[in-house]
């Protein structure tokens, strides 16, 4: 289960060596929010903080994220989890959150449609009402195994 499946590093590191931290944030802007997912004062915000960052340590991120493989652990994990992901997200594809779901043993998995990877961005309203009734959920099973 790797995050990506493409060369992510390679691509960023070109595009900052190329274009600097701007030109980074504009694609990386691309990939996080569908088109008209946010107004554009939301925009701007990311923008502006996104560029902030430093480029080793964006690299270093991402090199990180793309080689992780934690398949071996996830059986420790008992907790409830919830997984929330958008249908479009260029950097981890629905087939890796799904096996994910699989294999915590509980959690529920909702799948938004026209979503990228700025889920609880551009979808806010729509993830704190899967928050609401998961934790509704979750305070139900307590109530329940207390009695």
């Amino acid at each position: 289960m790797r995050v990506a499946q493409f060369s992510i590093p390679m691509h960023g590191k070109k595009i900052i060596n190329e274009g600097g931290m701007r030109a980074w944030s504009d694609q990386f802007l691309l990939d996080r929010f569908a088109n008209d997912a946010l107004d554009p004062s939301e925009l701007a915000w990311f923008r502006a903080c996104q560029e902030q960052w430093k480029p080793g340590s964006v690299l270093g991120a991402i090199r990180c994220l793309v080689g992780a493989d934690l398949r071996d652990g996830l059986h420790q994990i008992q907790c409830p989890a919830l997984l929330l992901h958008g249908d479009s997200s260029p950097f981890i594809p629905v087939a890796v959150m799904a096996d994910l779901h699989a294999r915590l043993a509980n959690s529920s998995f909702q799948v938004y449609r026209n979503a990228k990877h700025g889920l609880p961005f551009s979808h806010g309203e729509q993830c704190s009402r899967e928050l609401r009734r998961f934790l509704d959920r979750q305070q139900a099973k307590n109530d329940c195994s207390a009695s």
